[in-house]
């Protein structure tokens, strides 16, 4: 019995496709990831609260453009720099991310319990015995 992984993240009634069994969107998603520690390194951590607000938003949303797509970030998060809606989205995208994950490992490691010689072979005496 197969199970299907979701490949689709669901948001704000609008659909992105995301697949991280797929090599591109995987690469995609590491180079968001390194470009946002690299970004949120040069937020300051002092100063007026409207003016980090500003910066953590445009990180999140920078970091959807490039998993996603030009534009992504602004169409997931809203054109508004709303620090709660950031996160609630940046949290979603990454529960995602992670049941895809879960999902993967499952089926790897359901196969490398076919694939191991030493396995296969007491599998074979156990049908050769009935």
């Amino acid at each position: 019995m197969s199970q299907k992984i979701e490949t689709v993240f669901k948001y704000n009634g609008k659909e992105y496709e995301f697949d991280v069994s797929d090599a591109e969107y995987t690469e995609k998603l590491e180079a968001a990831a390194d470009k946002m520690r690299e970004e949120e390194s040069k937020i300051p951590k002092t100063g007026l609260a409207s003016e980090i607000i500003k910066a953590q938003c445009k990180l999140i949303k920078n970091y959807f453009d490039n998993c996603l797509g030009e534009g992504k970030g602004n169409e997931i998060c809203t054109e508004k720099n709303k620090l709660s809606v950031c996160y609630d989205a940046y949290e979603s995208f990454l529960l995602f991310v992670k049941a895809q994950n879960s999902a993967i490992m499952q089926k790897k490691n359901s196969f490398s319990g076919f694939s191991n010689r030493q396995q296969r072979r007491a599998a074979t005496k156990a049908n050769n015995k009935k």
